[in-house]
């Protein structure tokens, strides 16, 4: 019995539909990253606006006139606050 001995070449992950996503990773990781970043951003800012506020000598929160303490001195000295 005369046995044939085939040789095939071997085939590559591409041929199988393997599609290498390194790059598309490192990109969602870079994004989720600044999602966060962005995320905390925001949170914090509104923290350090009110803070800044807090010492506008005008009544508009549009318009930044003057630094006072003006406000806590009102804040403190009221005993209703204060208890």
């Amino acid at each position: 019995m005369n046995s044939i001995h085939l040789s095939y070449p071997k085939a590559t992950l591409e041929e199988y539909g393997y599609k290498n996503h390194v790059i598309l990773k490192t990109l969602w990781r870079i994004l989720k990253a600044l999602l966060v970043a962005f995320s905390v951003f925001m949170l914090y800012i509104s923290i350090v606006l009110i803070a800044i506020q807090s010492f506008n000598s005008s009544a508009s929160t549009t318009e930044f006139t003057g630094f006072t303490f003006q406000n806590y001195v009102d804040m403190f000295s009221k005993r209703s606050l204060t208890n």
